[in-house]
């Protein structure tokens, strides 16, 4: 059902996407290369939509490894974290096409962070570390780890499954109201993240980019910029689910 939700989400932005590059772009696509941006495995149109076939492929694997992951936190390190990473690293080293490569090397480098989140909420590792901190001051906290992941990340981007657990504890002790401003554009940011992340592949995908990118990069500025491709995303994204709701509610009425 997941794996459904999250294609039909996929194509709902990737078709339009594609009609955009060849009617408004003026690209010529051939069916092949349509058919794997619809998959997720060209990078001409969609060039960030690796995270499609990389979440259908994890999705599949974690069915098995979520009773071994279970039985206890060493057990669950060694067959959702070190078994994979060899195990993907083998096969990215077989004689394939550069797709099938490229998604092997996504399963080995990100698909341990899905592990990490698991097992992070199995075996409650953000209230642990809570606890082991006791009364310092989260902020500090908070701030300080967010900079070590940055800094690491830059010298040692192969552990990004730590990385990925320290960035959710900073950030969520950070406790930022929901009712702010900040907090409400987060929140905003955070329901409509898949439809932007698609989105956003037409601000640097090859078929597109010449076009797209002026929509925002006119401002000059990378902060101007920045702010101006959220909020185009944003739009986008709300427009996209009103159609969606608009077409699904046609539907039950018939």
């Amino acid at each position: 059902m997941k794996i459904k939700k999250l294609l039909f989400n996929y194509w709902c932005i990737a078709i339009p996407a594609l009609i955009v590059a060849i009617i408004i772009c003026g690209n010529s696509i051939s069916p092949l290369t349509i058919s794997k941006e619809l998959l997720g495995l060209s990078s001409y149109v969609m060039i960030f939509a690796w995270y499609v076939p990389f979440y259908c492929i994890s999705i599949i694997v974690m069915v098995p490894l979520q009773k071994l992951m279970s039985k206890n936190a060493e057990v669950g390190v060694v067959v959702g974290v070190i078994i994979p990473i060899i195990i993907f690293a083998m096969l990215k080293k077989l004689p394939l096409g550069g797709e099938i490569k490229t998604l092997f090397n996504n399963l080995k480098h990100w698909f341990p962070c899905i592990a990490v989140g698991f097992m992070s909420y199995k075996y409650k590792w953000l209230e642990k570390i809570d606890r082991c901190l006791g009364r310092v001051n989260k902020y500090v906290v908070s701030i300080f780890l967010i900079i070590v992941c940055f800094i690491g990340r830059y010298f040692i981007s192969a552990l990004d499954f730590v990385y990925c657990l320290m960035l959710v504890y900073a950030i969520a002790k950070l406790e930022i109201n929901v009712e702010s401003i900040v907090g409400r554009i987060i929140s905003r940011c955070g329901k409509n993240s898949s439809n932007m992340w698609f989105l956003h592949c037409l601000y640097f995908g090859k078929a597109t980019r010449e076009f797209i990118q002026p929509l925002a990069f006119f401002a000059n500025n990378p902060v101007l910029i920045y702010v101006i491709a959220v909020f185009e995303l944003i739009v986008l994204s709300v427009l996209i689910e009103l159609i969606k709701s608009r077409v699904y509610l046609n539907k039950l009425n018939r």
